[in-house]
């Protein structure tokens, strides 16, 4: 039986993905960016929450940013045009903002660790 390297690539994640979220208060993500790789889209694993829960849930909190210091976080802020519809938004997120730093600061409002996977 041949193995191809995407294949491969997918055990190693999926076994990484085990490991890392069998230690408590910790999950993992992977932001995958690139319409070519599948994106944009966030994957989650580790907790029953997705990228647009989080989002929701951030939305009016304040961020302390170790490079910016606190800022309140609001999802119209990301609004390109007024008819953009929600996954719309969470795209122009995904693609143009830093949404490793965004699942960073809910994990730690809600006293868990994200670790992200892949590049």
């Amino acid at each position: 039986m041949k193995i191809t390297k995407q294949q491969l690539k997918q055990i190693i994640k999926e076994e990484l993905t085990k490991a890392l979220n069998e230690q408590e208060g910790t999950f993992t993500y992977n932001v995958i960016k690139d319409e070519f790789d599948g994106g944009p889209r966030v994957d989650i694993e580790g907790i029953n929450r997705t990228f647009a829960q989080m989002m929701q849930d951030l939305d009016g909190k304040e961020i302390d940013d170790e490079w910016e210091g606190p800022w309140t976080f609001k999802l119209e802020n990301f609004r390109e045009h007024e008819e953009e519809d929600v996954d719309d938004l969470l795209n122009s997120i995904i693609v143009d903002s830093a949404p490793g730093e965004l699942i960073e600061a809910w994990a730690k409002m809600n006293g868990l660790e994200a670790r992200r996977i892949g590049v």
